[in-house]
């Protein structure tokens, strides 16, 4: 290997270890288990690289490496007997641990970190009921500089995120 330009010789080096650094701090490793309960299924959601799937173990353990470039991942799990036992996840950026009784009507969020980072633990309905949604929403600041795309973005209650392509609004003559 040639260094290009010599007068940075001396940094390709702490550069190249730098980026390396970066690119793992990007990482998301982590394991969660429940103690008090056994976890029947363990299924991954947004977790898009099929060589790093979601592992659940013999001995309950559930563990992942992922990448993300800012998106959600996660996963849900069925459990033995529903809302009981603790759940306790460890990642490289975070930590959550709660009693899963008390989440019947809340979710408990730890923050990790910025950039909207956060660990959550929520429950889902055992029968969802929800089939149809209608929102209305004003885009404000005055008259857009030509045509102004929109995107609408919804998070399904599992965790599954959509994303429309672009609506265009176009200001009328």
């Amino acid at each position: 290997m040639k260094v290009i330009a010599p007068a940075f010789e001396k940094a390709v080096v702490p550069l190249s270890i730098v980026i390396i650094i970066g690119l793992f701090a990007m990482q998301r490793r982590g394991t969660a288990k429940v103690e008090g309960n056994r976890i029947e299924n363990a299924v991954a959601v947004n977790f898009l690289n099929p060589e790093r799937p979601l592992k659940l173990s013999p001995d309950g353990t559930v563990s992942w490496q992922s990448v993300t470039t800012g998106n959600m991942a996660g996963f849900d799990l069925t459990l033995e007997t529903a809302r009981a036992g603790r759940l306790a996840i460890e990642t490289n950026i975070a930590s959550l641990d709660c009693d899963l009784s008390a989440l019947d009507d809340r979710e408990m969020l730890v923050e990790a970190g910025g950039l909207g980072r956060r660990l959550r633990a929520y429950s889902l309905p055992e029968v969802s009921t929800a089939r149809t949604m209608r929102i209305a929403h004003r885009v404000s600041g005055g008259k857009p500089a030509g045509d102004l795309p929109v995107y609408a973005r919804v998070t399904q209650e599992d965790g599954h995120q959509a994303w429309s392509s672009p609506i265009y609004l176009i200001d009328a003559p």
